[in-house]
């Protein structure tokens, strides 16, 4: 009985020690603190107190501000790391990683572009049966393992590139067992496949398949250092199958709005656009990934505004501006409240709530509608993220990511054809 009552009292005082102000503080500081130069960050610290950072890259200062306790003003002096260290009474309990990079200036995107998207084989869209000429029906691809959102990439070793040569290859090897490479998800795996005779006496897969996408979108950034641009903030995914798309080739090119579908509860609003893929593209596409699409830039960008990429550690809640294109009249700005900021210490998606509050926006879109995402946002003259996805149930709100994760993305694009340049 006294080791049951003893039980109970520890769990007590673990459960108060969780609860305990002084620990919910410790809990809630981050691991890393990412800045550039010349930015200034906010560290709450409540009961804390913190050293001085151990390098000369970034000073930090501690007040103490009505309401909020102790907080840590960190200014970024130069590029390199430093460590902070979070005490209580003179007890180090905590230490904090401060990375100062360079500063990245890009060019500001904004600009309506049209997606024209490639697939690296074809895309499974849906699975049907097939009537042969015994009146039985028979589903080949379903019978193999073949599902929805498989991307058939080969057929007996042959590279597929498009839906005609995927119906070629099916037809040239229609009485013999055939192998297909598939890529299911980040797993690559080889399917055998018996194709079914129809009434008709044509051989058939038994499938339905896809091989490209388009779309309008809008750009986000030009990083003219590095030649490589960003757009849309999340990823192109089937609208059939909800799969992320796989990249086989692909150009983004200058768009014109030509009618604008408005927002309301329960359906999205969209920019209907008008592009010709024929024109000289802005850029290609290397990469579609959940936090846009990236490429190598190439396009006319003299026209774009440049300004300085802001880390997340600065953002926050409050007035900011989103930067996007309408009409003919090229891009504006349009007013939005950051409602909230999640810091992440990985990359992940729906970094920043978004509320709009621009008059002139609400007017004529009913807030954030499809073609908008990868307007870039702005707070204190930086580009800290782009606008992904809409609230189905209220179109005057969304999402934002931050634009350190779509500058991790578009520097390995770049990295990658660099590697592909000296080999």
């Amino acid at each position: 009985m006294k080791r049951r009552y003893a039980g109970w009292i520890l769990a007590a005082l673990w459960c108060a020690l969780g609860f305990a102000a002084p620990v919910r503080q410790l809990v809630n500081l981050p691991s890393q603190i990412v800045m550039y130069e010349g930015e200034q960050a906010t560290l709450p610290l409540g009961w804390l107190s913190v050293s001085s950072a151990d390098e000369d890259c970034a000073a930090v200062t501690q007040t103490q501000a009505e309401r909020l306790g102790n907080t840590a003003q960190i200014e970024s002096v130069q590029s390199g790391s430093s460590t902070l260290t979070c005490s209580i009474f003179g007890v180090p309990l905590r230490r904090v990683s401060v990375q100062v990079r360079s500063e990245r200036e890009l060019l500001l995107g904004g600009d309506c572009v049209g997606v024209g998207l490639y697939l690296r084989g074809v895309l499974v869209v849906g699975l049907a049966e097939v009537e042969q000429a015994d009146g039985t029906w028979i589903s080949p691809a379903a019978q193999a393992g073949l599902q929805p959102g498989d991307s058939v990439e080969a057929i007996n070793g042959t590279p597929v590139e498009n839906a005609l040569m995927f119906m070629e290859l099916l037809a040239k090897n229609s009485e013999n067992d055939l192998e297909l490479t598939v890529l299911r998800g980040k797993k690559r795996m080889a399917l055998k496949v018996n194709l079914a005779c129809d009434s008709a006496g044509a051989w058939r897969l038994g499938a339905w398949v896809r091989d490209s996408t388009a779309g309008v979108g809008t750009l986000t950034y030009l990083d003219t250092q590095k030649q490589t641009y960003g757009a849309l903030g999340h990823s192109i995914n089937d609208p059939d199958t909800g799969s992320l798309l796989n990249v086989g080739q692909g150009n983004v090119v200058y768009a014109r709005v030509l009618d604008i579908v408005r927002g309301q509860v329960g359906t999205p609003g969209e920019l209907q656009g008008d592009f010709n893929l024929a024109a000289k593209p802005l850029g290609d596409i290397q990469a579609n990934t959940n936090f846009g699409i990236f490429g190598a830039s190439s396009g006319d960008a003299s026209q774009n505004q440049r300004m300085l990429a802001g880390a997340q550690s600065v953002i926050k809640t409050g007035e900011a501006e989103i930067y996007c294109t309408l009409d003919d009249q090229g891009v504006r700005p349009y007013k939005v409240e950051i409602q909230r900021v999640t810091r992440q210490g990985v990359a992940q998606t729906k970094s920043m709530v978004l509320h709009v509050t621009d008059p002139d926006l609400l007017a004529r879109t009913g807030g954030i509608v499809q073609g908008m995402s990868g307007s870039p946002i702005v707070q204190n003259g930086r580009i800290i993220g782009a606008v992904t996805h809409v609230f189905i149930n209220d179109p005057t709100r969304g999402y934002g990511v931050f634009i350190d994760w779509m500058l991790e993305q578009s520097d390995a694009v770049a990295r990658a054809s660099y590697g592909k340049t000296a080999a």
